[in-house]
C-alpha cells in the first residue's frame, strides 16, 4: 500500500485544509484513496473528521469509510468483586455482560443471580457500537460455601442415666475427655451415673464444620 511521503500531506490537505479533494488525490494515483482514509483514521481526531464532512472537504461516503477505520479503544477490566458468602457479584451493572464457567457466550447483566457452588465468572464492560470495544475481563471465582449443621436433638434421662437420639455422624465429649466419634456399642457401655457433662455435636464433614454442641448434664442420683 502507498504509505509514502505523499499520503500524510494529501490526507491533511483533504481533511483539515480542504485544499485538495479526494478526486484530485485519486487522479494522481487511485491507490492513494485507501491509505489516505487509513492515515486520517489514525492521525486525526474524530471531531476533525466530522468537521471535514461538515465543511464539505470529504463526502459522506469517505466519512463513513474513514470512521469505520478508527481503532476503537478497549476499556480496562471492570472494578468488581465476588461476595463468596452471599454468592453475588459486587459492583456489576447493566453496562456489563458475563459468562459462567466454560461458556463462550456473554449475557447482558440485568438482575442479581445466584452463584452458589463452584463457578468461574468472567465479566466485562459491553462494547458500544462505534465508540468502544468490549473491555478486558475481570475473572471471579466462587466456591461452595460450608454449611454449619444445627446442634443435634439429643436428650438425657438423669434418672436412668441414658441418652436418646444419638446417631452415626455425631461425636461426643464426656467431661474433660476429647471428642469421640459415636459408636453405639462403645457409647452404650458408658456409665453416666454421678456428676458428668456430656457435649454432643454433629461431626464435621468435608468443608462443613462441626455443629454447635448440645449439652447434657448428669447428676448424682
Amino acid at each position: 500500500m502507498y504509505y509514502g511521503f505523499k499520503v500524510g500531506p494529501f490526507a491533511r490537505m483533504t481533511y483539515l485544509d480542504g485544499t485538495k479533494t479526494f478526486e484530485e488525490a485519486i487522479a494522481t494515483d487511485p491507490k492513494y484513496e485507501q491509505p489516505m482514509m487509513v492515515r486520517a483514521s489514525t492521525d486525526f481526531a474524530y471531531s476533525q473528521i466530522e468537521d471535514a464532512l461538515a465543511k464539505g472537504h470529504i463526502s459522506q461516503s469517505h466519512y463513513d469509510k474513514t470512521v469505520a477505520l478508527i481503532p476503537l479503544p478497549t476499556p480496562l477490566a471492570p472494578n468488581i468483586s465476588s461476595d463468596d458468602v452471599n454468592n453475588v457479584i459486587v459492583g456489576i451493572n447493566n453496562k456489563m455482560e458475563y459468562s459462567i464457567d466454560e461458556s463462550t457466550t456473554y449475557l447482558p447483566y440485568t438482575t442479581p443471580f445466584d452463584l452458589s457452588g463452584n463457578h468461574t465468572v468472567k465479566v466485562r464492560v459491553m462494547a458500544v457500537s462505534g465508540v468502544s470495544n468490549s473491555s478486558l475481563d475481570t475473572v471471579l471465582t466462587f466456591t461452595t460455601n460450608p454449611v454449619t449443621p444445627i446442634a443435634p436433638v439429643v436428650t438425657n434421662d438423669d434418672v436412668t442415666n441414658t441418652v436418646t437420639g444419638m446417631t452415626t455422624g455425631m461425636e461426643y465429649k464426656l467431661d474433660s475427655a476429647e471428642y469421640v466419634a459415636y459408636d453405639a456399642t462403645t457409647f452404650n457401655g458408658i456409665d453416666f451415673s454421678g456428676e458428668h457433662t456430656l457435649l454432643v455435636r454433629v461431626s464435621a464433614e468435608g468443608i462443613n464444620p462441626a455443629s454447635a454442641d448440645t449439652t447434657l448434664i448428669f447428676t448424682t442420683n
